[in-house]
């Protein structure tokens, strides 16, 4: 055993990873949620999209995600037998552990998030298409007055068409990365969480062969993280000009 102290292994490092687990989820789907806002009410999301907001949202999801796995810190959470990490006396918390949590564990970790963030990226990419169709609508609908009435040109026009264009582009920016932040993040969560939905009804007492496919797909899942930091961050032309403003300023 790497680590003998059954409280340190059973207890704190199981909380450890699923409150941890928890917060990430909810912030990943908080950003996508952040990102329809911001596109489908431009003018509201500055007074909904703040940082007061966001501390406000991260306080409470760390405190219900510390509150709600603290049973691991049950007496019961000890090593078995085999010296590894189990409930081996049968009782109530031994059955809510392996029953009953996997279930709520993987609505609020994999359903929930899966679907606001679907849902998010769904009404993008209608507004998207809703756009493109205005502004391929306008040069028809000038091309048929240009024959009785030509409009002078003008500087406010072509600033405003160019704020449009810089606008779409924006968006359609944060309609790739929304869907590739959902795709990113079902092909690297799902596995795990039904993996361990699955072992809690496992009648088979091979601990081993769970430790290692367990371990396995928590690797995997964790490559989530990366991927949405290099998503939302390195791979944003605004976000690199954000950042270069602030380094010279």
């Amino acid at each position: 055993q790497v680590i003998p102290n059954a409280i340190f292994r059973c207890q704190f490092i199981l909380w450890l990873q699923n409150a941890s687990r928890t917060i990430c989820s909810f912030l990943a789907a908080t950003v996508s949620l952040d990102r329809f806002l911001r596109s489908e009410y431009p003018m509201k999301s500055r007074l909904w999209c703040t940082k007061k907001n966001v501390i406000k949202l991260f306080a409470i999801y760390c405190f219900f995600s510390v509150s709600f796995y603290t049973f691991f810190f049950h007496p019961l959470n000890v090593f078995n037998a085999q010296g590894q990490c189990s409930f081996p006396i049968p009782s109530t918390f031994r059955l809510f552990a392996l029953n009953i949590l996997p279930p709520i564990r993987f609505i609020i970790i994999c359903v929930l998030p899966v679907i606001i963030m679907v849902g998010c990226g769904g009404r993008m990419l209608y507004n998207i298409q809703q756009s493109k169709k205005r502004v391929s609508q306008q040069p028809a609908k000038a091309k048929v007055d240009i024959a009785t009435i030509i409009p002078p040109s003008s500087k406010g026009s072509n600033l405003t068409e160019e704020t449009r264009k810089e606008r779409a582009n924006i968006d359609y920016m944060l309609l790739l990365m929304v869907l590739a932040n959902v795709a990113a993040y079902i092909i690297t969560q799902i596995p795990f969480n039904v993996y361990t939905l699955y072992y809690g009804y496992e009648t088979s007492d091979d601990y081993t062969v769970y430790s290692l496919i367990r371990a396995f797909l928590l690797m995997w899942s964790s490559v989530y993280f990366g991927i949405g930091f290099y998503l939302f961050c390195i791979t944003s032309p605004q976000f690199r000009k954000q950042f270069i403003t602030k380094i010279k300023t």
